[in-house]
């Protein structure tokens, strides 16, 4: 017999941008997009090569982890939000002691202090009984601890339009490192994450959409 899969349609409904950054501890909201965020997840290997096997095809391969890039193009957002995370995460100005300072880490699982910012994308649909009830199994959202901005740009501003945010950035597993007990490894210690969408890791004022 096969196992039970239940399928089902799956519509979000909007999705809410909420962010961290480094001198942020509280969420703050961003926006939502014109059209859907683009998500796109990368698996890491390196190749391992011998005589056997030959110089071109891998004879074996070795786990190198996971990221996911995303495109998120706002055009209705908070631009003192936008302003003050970028202000934290890839200012105009930068200091002179800016080349060669790590990024990774902005507070909150982070370890460290960075550059880099946490996000939340909140699912709308997921916040009212009812509505959640005609999409099983819906998560509330994805969390994700450490995302890098790459790139951002205005492709559309001026006169007549609706201006346009695109955000092009990179999001990295976090590791948590071992508390200070030497003698035994917690349940989730030493692991990495890339995301979540454990209820727990989405404070209560990113579910209440604006």
């Amino acid at each position: 017999m096969a196992a039970a899969a239940f399928p089902a349609f799956h519509v979000t409904g909007a999705i809410h941008h909420y962010v961290t950054y480094p001198g942020q501890a509280t969420a703050l909201y961003l926006g939502t997009c014109e059209t859907s965020p683009q998500v796109a997840f990368q698996e890491l290997y390196k190749d391992v090569h011998n005589d056997v096997t030959g110089p071109s095809l891998p004879a074996q391969r070795i786990e190198n982890g996971e990221m996911a890039t995303m495109a998120i193009g706002l055009n209705r957002f908070s631009k003192a939000t936008w302003y003050s995370m970028l202000a934290a995460t890839a200012p105009s100005r930068r200091g002179r002691f800016s080349r060669g300072l790590t990024t990774f880490g902005s507070g909150g699982l982070a370890q460290g202090a960075g550059t880099t910012a946490q996000l939340w994308m909140v699912f709308e649909n997921f916040l009212d009984a009812s509505v959640r009830a005609l999409f099983p199994s819906m998560e509330q959202g994805w969390y994700w601890p450490m995302v890098q901005i790459q790139g951002k740009e205005f492709p559309r501003m001026g006169n007549g339009n609706d201006t346009l945010l695109v955000i092009r950035a990179e999001a990295h597993p976090i590791h948590t490192v071992q508390a200070d007990v030497a003698a035994a490894v917690g349940a989730t210690e030493r692991q990495w994450l890339l995301y979540s969408t454990t209820a727990g890791d989405f404070p209560a004022g990113t579910l209440i959409p604006q």
